[in-house]
């Protein structure tokens, strides 16, 4: 028994008889791009401290360029400051607490003992009237860069500086010919701990992991529904396989957010001197 049925105008079967394929609709077109690529955008992992510009630039990047979050992810697995108990190493770990460093360019002014500050980043600083440092701790010493273990090629000895806009809790701005930089993790070693763990808390974006884990899952399912000749005909560049970097990238997102929290406010800075 034959059957006749009348579809939309521009309907096709992309070359399979079984298969009926009608034009997208304006809200098939939001599904889509909401469900992979705004969604995957709005999943990137972010750093410690960081700020507005930063956050911009990332959601940008991530929706135009998605292996552009490849390297935070990687980041965030790599430190993995999940694992530290003490509190002041895991924020060193998680990249929560940046140091005064000088500038290579620069080297006319010298660095006061009293004016080297461990600060702590964060993004969201909670206010207090106790200004003062001495609940982090006493000052320790640290060794120079140059008796420091040689680092692997993947985690080099050049400071990381952080961007103009992060915002830095226990100093506004360094002293001209300085920046602020983050703290090595094998430092942590060289520092006694604080048992006060309220001076460094963090917690997990709850809704952030929710939704890479839906958009990854939502990705697959579009990967699989891929059919027709599309990929015959456009082989990689087929549509519905563009979605694949964002689910890959989205389920580094679940890895890294899950190993590596989120320091949404630190109250004291930790006061170390160095040699």
């Amino acid at each position: 028994m034959n059957l006749t049925i009348t579809v939309p105008k521009g309907s096709t079967n992309h070359g399979n008889p079984s298969l009926i394929c009608t034009p997208p609709g304006p809200s098939d077109y939001i599904i889509f791009y909401f469900s992979n690529y705004f969604a995957h955008a709005a999943t990137v992992i972010a750093t410690p401290g960081q700020g507005n510009r930063e956050t911009f630039l990332a959601i940008l990047l991530a929706l135009l360029i998605p292996g552009s979050g490849v390297s935070r992810a990687v980041d965030a697995i790599r430190r993995h400051s999940i694992f530290e108990r003490d509190a002041v190493r895991r924020a060193i770990r998680a990249g929560a607490l940046c140091m005064i460093v000088r500038e290579a360019s620069y080297q006319e002014q010298t660095i006061p003992d009293d004016n080297v500050e461990y600060g702590v980043a964060s993004e969201h600083v909670q206010g207090t009237e106790n200004t003062e440092l001495d609940n982090a701790g006493a000052p320790q010493e640290l060794e120079s860069r140059d008796n420091q273990q040689k680092r692997p090629w993947w985690d080099p000895l050049n400071p990381k500086y952080l961007p103009d806009d992060t915002v830095v809790y226990g100093q506004s701005k360094p002293p001209r010919g300085f920046k602020f930089a983050l703290v090595p993790p094998d430092i942590k070693d060289k520092i006694e701990s604080i048992h006060d763990g309220d001076l460094f808390m963090s917690s997990y974006n709850a809704p952030k992991i929710l939704i890479s884990f839906v958009q990854a899952i939502w990705a697959i399912m579009t990967i699989y529904k891929a059919r027709g000749n599309q990929i015959d005909q456009y082989g990689y560049a087929a549509f519905g396989l563009t979605v694949a970097p964002y689910t890959f990238i989205s389920l580094m997102n679940i890895v890294g957010s899950l190993l590596n929290p989120e320091y949404p406010a630190i109250r004291e800075s930790l006061v170390v001197k160095i040699v």
